[in-house]
């Protein structure tokens, strides 16, 4: 099985027949209250903790106030250090908060659901003592319930090269080693160059005490020449974290010391190397010291000089095997592989079969005499990205002897199963195409099959569509020396070639995945524009980027056209097929936006100097935005609302100029069509969950007559000038930021002085409904778990706009922003705002190119290092803590070194895959809504089993999206939906009057 990147979870199911193995928990009946556990004594366990009984059954209950914390636990178990195990239950809560689950030396968090949920994760048994299991809660606010709690042995399988062995979070290369160690993951302490654990493991981090360590062993067959060490401190009290190395575990010499929360990067000392093994201990030291790390990386120089290997670990849930059947896991270069062994005197027929998603296909049969042993491979089909289920069964006739079900993680980079052959010169190598919403790994195989006839893109009057061309070249040093494309002809007339663009797919490489969709590699995501010459890479995969706009006087129907690429290796010519449909995009989006965008970043990365050059690059980023239809916070970058004070005391009047807004609002608003923007108000005061601040006006406080006098009549003048200039409905106040009921009060008085003095304008809150804060809030913008159909709609009857957000999260299941996560996700996420009634989507940044935190005497180069750190929230400088790759990142800056001397870059923003996707939701959602208005304005006049046929694709299929976690990651279905959705369109526009542009002067 082709398992490059691939983390198999592997669950083992109930099965008839003798078994061996069992549930190493108490029944629910026996599990005794957690005050015996050195609860503190103000939990009071004993009121929090019940048993009672849902839908007839039996379950634990765990009450919260909101502040405390209690659980149910397990007599000690005395179970072999070392030794790994699944631990598994089924959990609901009435109330938010956290539910505890797992042991008292390796615990992990989850929020609660307020349905059934299963909730698994493994870990390995430190050599601490004693260990208990438990469930309960960390300051939930209600109950939550535990119907069953299981937890069963597992095997633990690296896989393997011969004599090398790499496990989940390794890589080799040329010349460099690198293991990362991210306690998050599913396995939690499982980890092979884990060696010794005498600390507390909570989620996601190391918890150290005095007394506690955490030893890692480093073992190759091959010497390590020198190494660095990288861990990081997410959080610290007091002492000092300590990191000493050893090539005995005995001898140990400390290189590295941490007393703050910060990165702590270290060599390890010359005189270790060259070893083939190597020990890195971390502890704490000092009086009451105490310090929590949730990173561990090694990077080593190493005498390696073959292919590129990649680390997987196989976690086996052994729940039930017959004595007669003997099962190994086993892993070998790129497949994972069965052994069976037969345990019996007499020979045993076996009968294996594999289920994906529930669908079972017979996978063989094996005799096995008595005492023998067989391998079988196991071969996976093509699986999309995410967690699959796959089943394993072995029978004997009618008796079950082996029963298995699989938690598959297929990532994004080891997709294969998608993709369209094309002619290529057979001295060349391959040549294939695929849709915009892949990210092609550079390893993935080529598709086989018939070769294409074209490249086909479709799309609508007005719209920009991409696809990808793949290329593969087998000789070393091939070189792409130019392209051109030709015009695309129909019968009718010709779209310019100038209208097709190319862009080159490049890649980053990912180091510290952002959740568990990703794993350490090479990701496709900034999309420079093709430049040549180009060298191509060698037996990798080089991915095309082709995109093609439709202009607005394009008539229905099909273009040809051909885009050649030229090498020293020969010519490709690859045929391009546009099939335009029957309508236009309007001009002004219907999604709503905001997506924030800092100047100051720009004219840092771009080196600007001179105003004009400020303004001009500006003007390029602002075209980017109108392009992809999504629109900024701020237009007025450069252009602000100037205001002034004239007079003293009573006679004190405040002055606004909007000469230089208006004239950007007559630009980007007017002509560029933005649909909404963030009103810059001063003086209001704001903050955020962290921490907030007052209004001040003209030199007077808030709350004060004068600061009321003033601020009223400032606003005032905004509210009259805006609605004078047809731009009032597209404005709105945001001017704090994630509140905590704490905080209600405050923004409340704050919501309540905008009402007051300028009723008309719009106030933006993200946060979700709270009766608290109803009657204070026109358009709500909370983050996209938060909400339901039945709240939108709720929110929408009551007059309300309703937005919502990603921001750092949410992560996997859900949709997400980050490099890692399938490129159809930002796509989907505008189908989802269709499917929730959702009317806009908000982003806190794009071109989030470095954190002042993270590098205060530097430029984080984007290129080099995806990852997006935190800033700010009380983070000491210097720290590098984790937000996620890409996140606040859709666009790149000039593709070079921003530490470095350069001229003023005078050019436009990099886009990504994942900006361009996004692009093509929103237009995915004007589909709905063009067809949305045209059902309305046909009722009565067409016929009722059309208009119910239409009815019927303004809602997306389960199959595309079920729900906020359950969608498909395949853009297929999207495209298919999207095709009929048009189609009808243009059945629809002939009984409408045939007007292809209807859709646009209706608005």
């Amino acid at each position: 099985m082709k398992a490059h990147g691939i983390v198999l979870l592997v669950t083992f199911g109930v099965m008839a027949g003798i078994a061996q193995a069992q549930n190493l928990l108490p029944p629910l009946s026996a599990w005794q209250a957690g005050q015996d556990g050195g609860v503190p004594a103000d939990w009071n366990v004993k009121a929090a903790v019940s048993r009672t009984t849902i839908d007839g059954k039996p379950v634990l209950a765990v009450h919260g106030t909101g502040e405390d914390s209690a659980f149910w636990r397990t007599p000690d178990l005395v179970l072999p250090p070392g030794s790994a195990y699944v631990f598994r239950f089924r959990a609901r809560a009435d109330g938010s908060g956290t539910i505890i689950s797992g042991s008292n030396l390796v615990n992990r968090d989850f929020g609660p659901s307020s349905k059934w949920q299963e909730y698994s994760f493994a870990f390995r048994v430190p050599e601490a003592t004693p260990l208990f299991a438990r469930v309960g809660h960390w300051h939930v606010k209600g109950t939550v319930y535990f119907d069953r709690v299981e937890m069963y042995p597992a095997q633990v399988v690296h896989r393997r090269w011969g004599e090398l062995e790499l496990g989940e979070g390794e890589r080799l290369r040329t010349g460099e080693y690198v293991d990362t160690h991210q306690p998050g993951w599913y396995g939690s302490n499982i980890h092979r160059t884990l060696w010794r654990q005498r600390a507390y493991l909570n989620t996601n981090r190391w918890v150290l005490s005095p007394g506690d360590e955490v030893v890692y062993r480093y073992t190759l067959p091959f010497p390590m020449r020198s190494a660095v060490i990288r861990a990081n401190i997410n959080y610290y009290t007091s002492g000092t974290v300590v990191l000493s190395a050893s090539t005995d575990g005995e001898n140990w010499q400390s290189f590295a010391r941490g007393s703050r929360v910060e990165l702590i990067e270290a060599p390890l000392p010359e005189t270790l190397f060259p070893t083939k093994q190597l020990f890195v201990r971390i502890q704490v030291e000092g009086n009451n010291a105490y310090a929590q790390v949730d990173y561990v990386r090694l990077q080593a120089k190493t005498d390696y000089r073959g292919a590129e290997r990649t680390g997987n670990t196989l976690i086996v849930e052994e729940r039930q095997t017959s004595p007669s059947l003997k099962v190994q896991w086993q892993a070998q270069d790129t497949d994972w592989k069965l052994r069976w062994t037969n345990r019996n005197t007499r020979s045993l027929p076996v009968e294996v079969a594999i289920g994906i998603n529930g669908r079972w296909t017979p996978i063989g049969k094996l005799t096995l005499p008595a005492g023998a042993t067989k391998d079988q491979p196991l071969a996976l089909p093509g699986l999309p990205a995410g967690k699959q289920v796959v089943q394993i069964r072995a029978t004997t006739g009618r008796t079950s002897l082996y029963s298995a079900q699989f938690e598959v993680t297929r990532m994004v980079l080891d997709e294969s199963h998608y993709g369209y052959p094309l002619q290529a010169s057979p001295d060349f190598g391959e040549v294939w195409w695929c849709e915009g919403a892949w990210k092609v790994g550079r390893n993935r195989p080529s598709p086989i099959g018939k070769p294409s006839a074209a490249v086909l893109i479709e799309a609508a009057r007005g719209e920009f569509e991409p696809a990808q061309v793949v290329l593969r070249a087998k000789h070393p040093n091939t070189v792409l020396q130019g392209v051109t494309v030709s015009d695309l002809k129909s019968t009718r007339t010709t779209i310019p070639a100038s209208q097709v663009k190319l862009f080159e797919v490049a890649t980053v490489q990912v180091e510290h995945p952002s959740d568990n969709l990703g794993t350490a590699g090479e990701y496709p995501d900034p999309l420079p524009p093709l430049q040549t010459p180009f060298t191509l890479p060698h037996e990798r995969n080089q991915a095309i980027w082709i995109l093609v706009h439709v202009p607005e006087s394009a008539p229905a129907g099909t273009y040809n056209g051909t885009i050649t690429f030229q090498t020293n290796r020969g010519r490709l010519s690859v045929p391009l097929r546009v099939q335009v449909f029957d309508f236009s995009l309007p001009k002004e989006t219907t999604l709503r936006s905001g997506f924030g965008l800092g100047a100051w970043e720009i004219e840092r990365y771009h080196h600007l100097q001179t105003d004009e050059q400020k303004r001009t690059v500006w003007d390029l980023y602002m075209r980017s935005f109108a392009e992809h239809r999504i629109a900024p916070y701020s237009f007025y970058a450069y252009a602000p609302i100037h205001v002034r004070f004239e007079g003293e005391g009573e006679a004190k009047k405040v002055i606004v100029d909007f000469t230089e807004f208006d004239r950007a609002a007559e630009r980007y608003l007017n002509e560029m069509k933005f649909n909404a923007f963030l009103l810059p108000i001063q003086g209001l005061g704001g903050g955020t969950f962290y921490e907030r601040y007052e209004g001040e006006f003209g030199g007077f406080k808030a709350g004060t007559p004068e600061y009321e006098r003033l601020f009223g009549d400032y606003l005032h003048q905004i509210e009259s000038h805006l609605r004078e200039k047809g731009w009032l409905e597209k404005a709105y106040v945001y001017w704090f930021d994630e509140p905590e009921p704490r905080d209600y009060e405050f923004v409340i008085e704050g919501m309540q002085r905008i009402r007051r003095h300028a009723p008309g304008i719009r106030r933006l809150l993200t946060e979700q409904p709270e009766p608290l804060l109803y009657g204070h809030v026109e358009i709500w913008c909370g983050l996209t778990p938060e909400w339901t159909k039945e709240r939108v709609a709720e929110r929408r009857k009551a007059g309300e706009e309703v937005w919502w957000y990603i921001c750092t999260g949410p992560r996997a299941p859900y949709i997400g922003l980050f490099i890692e996560h399938p490129a159809v996700e930002m796509r989907l996420w505008a189908w989802q705002s269709w499917q929730y009634g959702i009317q806009g989507i908000l982003i806190w940044q794009t071109n989030y190119w470095t954190s002042n935190t993270a590098f205060p005497n530097s430029l984080q180069n984007p290129w080099e290092d995806p990852m997006s750190y935190v800033t700010g929230y009380g983070t000491p400088v210097g720290t590098k803590q984790f937000w996620g790759n890409g996140d606040g990142r859709f666009l790149y800056p000039p593709r070079r070194d921003p530490n470095q001397q350069h001229p003023p870059a005078i050019q436009p923003p990099i886009s990504s895959i994942r900006w361009e996707n996004l692009r093509d939701g929103v237009e995915d959602y004007e589909y709905f809504a063009i067809l949305q208005a045209l059902v309305e304005r046909l009722q009565g006049t067409a016929p009722a089993s059309l208009l119910a046929e239409a009815q019927k694709l303004l809602e997306v299929p389960e199959h595309i999206s079920k729900d906020l976690t359950n969608f498909t990651t395949d853009p297929r279905p999207l495209l298919e939906h999207r095709r009929k959705v048009a189609r009808m369109i243009e059945r629809l526009q002939k009984l409408a009057g045939g007007r292809a542009n209807y859709a646009q002067e209706e608005r």
